[in-house]
């Protein structure tokens, strides 16, 4: 199958999809320190904290991701 235009514009949204959700990982980090000083908890619960952000997002994944309507004719 050749790449078609519909490749390039769907590789090109996760491209942007994927950095606006590093920017938003990059920028928990900027601000860690503050956020354990706000809660009055140490780096070590903080860094915990940070990584429960990967496996959180799995619901979401798991609710939204599955194809459960009827499936369409494609051409």
């Amino acid at each position: 199958m050749p790449i078609g235009r519909a490749h390039v514009l769907a590789a090109s949204v996760l491209f942007i999809a994927f950095v606006i959700e590093s920017w938003e990982q990059l920028a928990l980090v900027y601000v860690a320190d503050s956020l354990g000083s706000a809660f009055h908890i140490g780096q070590g619960r903080v860094g915990w904290a940070l990584s429960a952000v990967a496996p959180g997002m799995i619901p979401g994944f798991a609710g939204v991701g599955p194809d459960l309507g009827p499936d369409r004719p494609t051409e």
